[in-house]
């Protein structure tokens, strides 16, 4: 055990000889960090412009390498990052302007360094691109016949849209190719009640550009139909009175309708005309038309669909 307490045959003092090696070591440190070094930094940089004019197409550099003569301890404070305030650069003649050499920003980086001496900045210009800032609006539309609503219902009101419009902002360049127009869809089906909910606007691939508005509110009405009939007597039109023209004189018309409102019609209240300027040759039959009939009825089919024509000349 007795070996262990000594160097070289010398009784050791463990303590002691600690101490001096860490006040060696802490002089040696000190006065080494009291000497000029030339190294490399990463500084802080900052490109500032008006962002209500112009935007960044590419990732703005924050940090600029340089080389640098300077005693230990500024370039120690400076490795750390303490009081690094970024070199702010402002470029003018955005967005025609796309760069900035090293010796434009020389001078703004000896103003920064203070103790320290520039030698160089190690790349010898900084790309940057910008475009004008646009703000473009675009007209929101629905298609109805693809809203899912539960069978045999039909919307009874007009569709409002609000807001009607979707604010896109970004770089002129690409908010250019912005349709003018965007549709917008319902995720639900199976509708057979009053519609008023938000809907998301779907998400685009118009790359920098940023939507406003994420969504907007709908709202409609919808109401149950059913299928109601009629035999309603033909109005003739330009028919020949000089030969005979046989033909059925009366049509089974079908339509849509909503329950409470089957006991309003009337079939005086319908007019369908037989024109016989629209006879078809080929297999002498005329299309009849519904020229008149309520506002609530809706949707609408004749049986037989078109009119068998039969002349004796």
């Amino acid at each position: 055990m007795k070996s262990k307490d000594r160097i070289f045959g010398i009784k050791a003092d463990w303590k002691a000889l600690f101490f001096c090696v860490l006040t060696a070591s802490t002089f040696w440190f000190f006065n080494a960090m009291n000497r000029d070094y030339t190294d490399e930094i990463y500084y802080p940089f900052e490109i500032r412009y008006d962002e209500s004019r112009v935007m960044p197409l590419t990732e703005t550099p924050d940090k600029i390498k340089i080389n640098v003569t300077g005693v230990g301890w500024n370039l120690l404070r400076k490795h750390l990052g303490f009081s690094n305030d970024p070199v702010i650069f402002h470029p003018g003649n955005l967005p025609q302007a796309n760069f900035v050499s090293s010796s434009q920003l020389s001078p703004l980086f000896i103003k920064h360094l203070g103790d320290l001496r520039l030698n160089y900045i190690l790349k010898d210009t900084i790309y940057f691109k910008f475009d004008y800032l646009k703000t473009k609006k675009v007209k929101l539309w629905l298609d109805s016949q693809s809203i899912g609503l539960a069978p045999y219902y039909k919307i009874t009101s007009p569709i409002i849209i609000s807001p009607d419009s979707a604010v896109f902002q970004g770089p002129s360049s690409y908010v250019k190719s912005i349709p003018d127009s965007l549709k917008i869809t319902i995720p639900r089906t199976g509708i057979k009640n009053k519609f008023e909910e938000q809907v998301k606007i779907a998400e685009h691939a118009f790359q920098y550009v940023k939507l406003a508005n994420k969504q907007v509110k709908i709202r409609f009405d919808v109401s149950k139909f059913e299928h109601q009939s009629q035999v309603l007597e033909l109005k003739l039109l330009n028919f020949p009175s000089s030969y005979p023209v046989n033909f059925d004189k009366k049509i089974i018309l079908t339509y849509l309708i909503k329950e409470n409102d089957k006991n309003k019609v009337n079939v005086k209240d319908f007019e369908v005309d037989l024109d016989y300027n629209t006879l078809d040759q080929a297999d002498s039959t005329i299309t009849p038309k519904l020229i008149k009939k309520p506002t609530f009825v809706k949707e609408h089919y004749f049986t037989p669909y078109a009119v068998k024509i039969s002349v004796r000349k």
